[in-house]
């Protein structure tokens, strides 16, 4: 089986970002087709990705470390920025108008919060965006949207808790075997239900469904507990081609060290001499110097 593309874009931050429709009109349910092949030709742009490049600061030498630091930095000051003018609007004397840019702006802000992993506040944003939408005739699609948000901002601090600060050898690889069902449960959990709620605003959603099920996938309750009208085949994900199963060592080898792992690099190569490979790793933001693990006379081939 092959690792689906969709899932790569979850667990990297991909996943972090919303998608706006282009109408306001919501068709209703359709059946998945018969074949295993399913693509999404719904009227979707990431926006969120967008608006991140937007704020990121210029690149002179991508080969920089310290470049690359300053400018995804940059994106906290634009959040400050934001954040300024969000205030400026809490003070206008048209309330109805204010609510509109209000809304516009706590939904940019819970975006660039996403891309900060910074989860629960922008959770609040979004519901800040979906309570002041109340006044500001919010439309069905936009809602849908912001409540996916809402779950995706629930799957990432699950995924966290879980993938993270719980890694082990099964860890984010799909399929997800029983070995990978998540320990702390509630992430998913609340995604479940966000995405369900967004799913009867718009139900042909492609990319909310298969969040659905990945949620449903992280607690050990696929398929048996997916809604019928939202699940999708695992066999639609299968490869044509056995590829075989590759085990993960990493953990046996000690290349799951926990704490600042952002951005770096990694060099596999003989360092010692000894014949057998040895990894160099570095990490943007990590203060402490480079690490080189060496094979210690154990091959890692």
């Amino acid at each position: 089986r092959t690792v689906f593309w969709g899932l790569a874009a979850v667990t990297s931050l991909a996943v972090c970002g919303f998608w706006a429709f282009h109408t306001d009109t919501v068709p209703g349910p359709e059946p998945l087709p018969d074949g295993k092949i399913i693509f999404d030709h719904g009227p979707i742009a990431d926006a969120a990705l967008i608006l991140a490049n937007d704020f990121t600061g210029k690149i002179n030498d991508t080969n920089s470390l310290l470049e690359l630091r300053d400018a995804v930095q940059a994106r906290s000051h634009a959040l400050e920025g934001l954040e300024e003018q969000l205030a400026i609007q809490l003070r206008s004397p048209n309330p109805q108008s204010s609510a509109i840019t209000r809304q516009h702006y706590n939904i940019n802000i819970s975006k660039l919060l996403m891309y900060q992993g910074r989860f629960e506040d922008a959770a609040e944003a979004i519901k800040k965006s979906l309570s002041t939408g109340d006044s500001a005739s919010l439309t069905v699609s936009v809602r849908a949207n912001l409540t996916a948000g809402l779950g995706i901002c629930s799957l990432r601090r699950g995924e966290i808790e879980n993938c993270i600060k719980c890694v082990g050898p099964s860890s984010c690889i799909f399929p997800i075997s029983r070995e990978a069902i998540h320990a702390f449960p509630t992430g998913s959990r609340e995604a479940i239900e966000y995405f369900t709620e967004s799913l009867k605003l718009n139900p042909n959603d492609l990319r909310v469904r298969w969040l659905l099920n990945l949620a449903y996938m992280t607690l050990g309750e696929y398929p048996e507990k997916v809604p019928r009208n939202f699940l999708i085949p695992l066999d639609t994900f299968e490869s044509t081609v056995d590829v075989g199963h590759f085990q993960n060592v990493a953990p046996l080898i000690g290349l799951t060290s926990r704490g600042t792992n952002q951005a770096g690099g990694s060099v596999f190569d003989d360092f010692t001499g000894d014949g057998l490979p040895d990894l160099f790793t570095t990490s943007l933001g990590s203060r402490t110097a480079p690490k080189k693990r060496a094979s210690q006379n154990r091959s890692t081939r």
